[in-house]
């Protein structure tokens, strides 16, 4: 049998080949263009879409409707300026909960996700956008994560939420009190862990992901790719610093206050002025006295470390790399 939802479901999963349009064409076979024909074996169009309606109305209790959090700041006046923070409807299933209606339009040239119908806002504050007053949109975003979590979802009789985040980069910074613009902030980056002054510089070996496989014959290719900060790296990278802590019989905070090597130089790759740099583990001394006071002074980075101080400068000097 030709029902309305058995058609709406088979147009669904074959992506909408078959149009309302296309059903009127075929129904004209049965019907002969007679107006108004009643138990065709084909339904109308306006049936099927009558079906549409009611399933996508009650989609948000058979599947998750996506909605976007949003905050954003503006100024009205000279010296007012209003932060605002509420949800986008980004799912077509999204109805009015006053009207019962479709948000989005049906016909999608007529869709514009970024109109005020798909906008709610939810939150009002005059302030300035700062990391401090940011943190008044905590609540909303705490209310929103856990209407996206099926243990602590609050609609009663409806799938979990899923919630994606829309904010500008200066909003995600204050929000997340993290990251920043380029040699002002410490940590400019939200997602890993790469300091300001060494944006720059490059992998000592090419990332296994990227440029490995797809640059590994360019002669002089630079990586410059980092790993994010995931849950599951934190704890790896926790778990090497436990490591390293083990390993030192002095304490890093100690070793961090003795140690007259430069603590953001890369170990293994140089910069501009290592080589002719003496603090550097990179230094290449040019002079007889200027090896014997490099040797000295790699040798007390060792008793620091309470490492082996045996060996030739070479050995000794990738000793301390090693460690």
């Amino acid at each position: 049998m030709y029902t309305a939802h058995g058609v709406l479901k088979a147009r669904d999963i074959t992506g909408a080949a078959l149009n309302g349009q296309g059903l009127e064409v075929l129904r004209t076979v049965q019907t002969k263009n007679e107006k108004y024909f009643r138990g065709s074996l084909l339904p109308c169009s306006a049936d099927v879409d009558r079906c549409k309606k009611i399933v996508e109305r009650g989609a948000a209790r058979i599947r998750r409707i996506r909605l976007a959090q949003a905050t954003d700041g503006f100024q009205v006046t000279k010296k007012t300026t209003l932060m605002m923070g509420g949800v986008k409807m980004q799912d077509a299933g999204g109805v009015c909960s006053i009207s019962g209606l479709p948000i989005f339009s049906e016909d999608p040239n007529d869709t514009n996700a970024q109109s005020r119908n798909h906008h709610f806002p939810l939150e009002f504050f005059i302030a300035k956008e700062t990391k401090e007053s940011m943190q008044l949109h905590r609540p909303m975003g705490e209310y929103l994560r856990d209407c996206g979590d099926e243990a602590t979802n609050p609609l009663t009789g409806f799938m979990p939420l899923d919630i994606a985040v829309n904010s500008d980069l200066s909003g995600t910074w204050k929000l997340l009190e993290t990251g920043g613009p380029m040699k002002v902030s410490r940590l400019p980056c939200i997602n890993c862990a790469i300091l300001s002054d060494d944006c720059h510089k490059p992998h000592s070996t090419r990332c296994s992901r990227w440029c490995q496989q797809l640059h590994i014959d360019k002669v002089g290719w630079k990586c410059y790719h980092h790993e994010m900060n995931t849950p599951e790296r934190v704890v790896v990278m926790q778990e090497e610093m436990l490591e390293v802590s083990e390993m030192l019989t002095v304490g890093l905070e100690e070793l961090d206050k003795k140690t007259k090597f430069p603590k953001r130089e890369d170990p293994d790759i140089p910069g501009l002025t290592s080589i002719t740099n003496p603090k550097s583990i990179h230094y290449v001394p040019q002079t007889v006295q200027e090896k014997r006071g490099f040797s000295k002074y790699v040798t007390d980075e060792l008793l620091l470390r309470d490492l082996p101080i045996s060996g030739d400068l070479q050995v000794r000097k990738d000793r301390l790399v090693k460690q």
